[in-house]
Formats: C-alpha cells, structure tokens, sequence
C-alpha cells in the first residue's frame, strides 16, 4: 500500500464534500442528499464516507443479529398480524400511563408536577449546625 494513498484519499473525499456543497449553495442538508446519491454510485466515495464509521456500524450488525437469535420468541412475519383485541381494550394501559396526572408529557417534560421535597432527616440537620458553629462569623462594616 502507498503511503500517499489515505492522503488522496481524503482530498478526493474533500473535493466530493466541496462540490457537493456548491452545488447546494452552501445548503448542508442539500449537500448532504447529493452526497448520499453519489455514494451510492460511486463505491470510493462510499468507502470513504464510512470507513471512519465501519466499526460502529459493523457492531450495530452483530448485536442485531445476536439479539435475534438469543430470543426465545419466533421471528417476526413478514406481514402485520392481526392481534386478537378488541378496540376498547388496545393499548389502554400504555394510553392511562402518557395521561396520567402526574405524568411527563413528551416534549414537556419540564412542565411535569414536581415532587415535594422531603423533610431534612435530623443527621443533616445536625451536621448543618456543626458546620455553622465551625465557620467564623466575618464582621461586615461595609
């Protein structure tokens, strides 16, 4: 392998990025789309764009099919199935707990009830009081 080749390598990707981005004025999101199109024509531009990522990419695989092959339950059809349920009792449980009260709504997380704060055991309350009287009192004349 030559040495100049990661070297070329990357400024072959670079110029695609660079091209792409001109061609979308500037438009990361369009560029983006250009470049995904290109790849998938261009097997370098391909290669170069997930070579840095192949190890992730590669372990997302395996723990896919590991996770299906540990499961006792049969695989998943091809087609939709219909379930045996009827109207009034589909995902009522799941609908009572994403209305409930007291529960965080998506998005609005920060607007959920908050919990009261509970009252200061006595040992913190004490240690506190330890603090205090360890800590000189400053004499502020300002």
């Amino acid at each position: 392998m030559d040495e100049r080749e990661p070297v070329m390598s990357r400024k072959y990707l670079e110029d695609k990025i660079k091209d792409a981005l001109v061609l979308a004025s500037g438009n990361s999101a369009k560029a983006q789309k250009l470049l995904i199109q290109w790849a998938m024509s261009d097997a370098k531009l391909l290669q170069q764009l997930s070579k840095p990522h192949l190890k992730g990419i590669t372990a997302h695989a395996v723990g896919r099919v590991i996770t299906q092959m540990d499961r006792d339950d049969e695989p998943l059809p091809e087609e939709p199935v219909a379930i045996d349920m009827g109207p009034s009792s589909f995902g009522k449980s799941l609908l009572g707990a994403m209305s409930g009260h007291d529960t965080a709504h998506f998005g609005h997380e920060n607007a959920a009830p908050r919990h009261k704060k509970k009252q200061a055991s006595q040992q913190h309350i004490n240690a506190i009081h330890q603090i205090a009287r360890k800590v000189p009192k400053s004499d502020d004349k300002s």
